[in-house]
């Protein structure tokens, strides 16, 4: 008797995980361009080393205006982009360019690595799920 229970406890949680998998896949929506680009300039400034106050004093900008260009409050214009692409010692595209697998892969590895045992257990359920309904997905489509 306690293995059916077990069984239909079990269905009953792969179904709640797969509902709320689903409708978060639907509310995840790709972040507008200023918004990746901030984000792309923030990394880049502390792969630098540098701080907000450095890298705008560096721009002849107040530090507000960089943290609302991180932030994608406030759209850069091409010609601010080049100036802190050149302050970075980047390239100009890289603050358009989408993150490669092996990016998505080491970010995931670094969070992964930044979480207690019990965090490590419900990703590892999130995953699982996820795993099945999009590969159930697929065999529908």
């Amino acid at each position: 008797m306690r293995h059916s229970t077990d069984w239909a406890f079990q269905r009953k949680w792969q179904s709640l995980c797969q509902q709320n998998i689903a409708v978060l896949m639907n509310s995840i929506e790709k972040p507008s361009l200023s918004i990746r680009v901030g984000r792309l300039i923030a990394e880049h400034r502390k792969s630098e080393g540098l701080t907000q106050a450095k890298l705008s004093e560096m721009m002849q900008v107040e530090k507000e205006t960089l943290s609302r260009i991180e932030t994608g409050k406030i759209s850069p214009s091409l010609d601010r982009i080049e100036q802190i692409a050149s302050l970075l010692h980047r390239p100009v595209y890289d603050f358009f360019l989408e993150p490669t697998e092996n990016d998505l892969e080491h970010s995931i590895l670094e969070m992964f690595q930044n979480m207690n045992v019990e965090q490590k257990k419900y990703v590892y359920i999130i995953i699982r799920e996820l795993t099945k309904l999009t590969s159930y997905s697929s065999v529908k489509s």
